[in-house]
C-alpha cells in the first residue's frame, strides 16, 4: 500500500513540475531565453521603481523644508508682534506723561492696551497649551526599571 502512494505521489509531482518530459537542447535554450526575457523585464520594472520612489523622496523633501520654512515664518512673525506690542506699551507709558490731561488719547491708548492685553493672553494660552502637550509626549522622570529594560 505504501508503494503505491509513493508511486502515485512521484507521478503526480512529475505531472507538476515536468520531470517526466524528455529535456533537450532546443527546450532548454526555449526556456532560458524565457527567463533572461523575464528577468530584464523585471529589472526594468525594479529601475522604473527606484526612479519613482526618487521622485518621491525629492518631492517629499521640498514639502518637508518648505513645512520648515512656514513653521521659521510664523515663529519670526509671533516674536515680531509680541516685540510690536512691547514697543507700543513702551511709547504709550513714555508719552502718557505729555497727554496726561488728553482724554481722547487716554481713551484710544487704553483701547490700544486692551488689545495689546487680549493678543498677549490669547499667545500666553498658546504656549502654555503646547508646552503642555510638548511634556505629555515625553517623561520628565525615569525609573531604574524603564531604563534597564529599554
Amino acid at each position: 500500500m505504501y508503494e503505491r502512494s509513493a508511486i502515485v505521489l512521484e507521478r503526480y509531482f512529475d505531472k507538476i513540475f515536468g520531470e517526466n518530459k524528455e529535456n533537450n537542447l532546443k527546450t532548454n535554450y526555449g526556456n532560458y531565453t524565457r527567463i533572461i526575457e523575464e528577468l530584464k523585464e523585471y529589472q526594468r520594472i525594479i529601475e522604473e521603481e527606484e526612479k519613482v520612489i526618487e521622485q518621491f523622496d525629492q518631492i517629499a523633501n521640498e514639502i518637508r523644508s518648505i513645512q520648515q520654512e512656514m513653521l521659521e515664518f510664523v515663529k519670526v512673525k509671533e516674536k515680531s508682534q509680541i516685540r510690536g506690542n512691547l514697543n507700543t506699551l513702551i511709547d504709550v507709558l513714555n508719552n502718557y506723561k505729555f497727554n496726561c490731561d488728553n482724554e481722547k488719547y487716554k481713551n484710544n491708548k487704553h483701547i490700544l492696551v486692551q488689545d495689546i492685553k487680549r493678543n498677549s493672553e490669547q499667545s500666553i494660552l498658546l504656549y502654555r497649551d503646547l508646552i503642555q502637550t510638548m511634556l505629555s509626549k515625553k517623561e520628565l522622570m525615569h525609573s531604574r526599571q524603564k531604563i534597564k529594560f529599554a
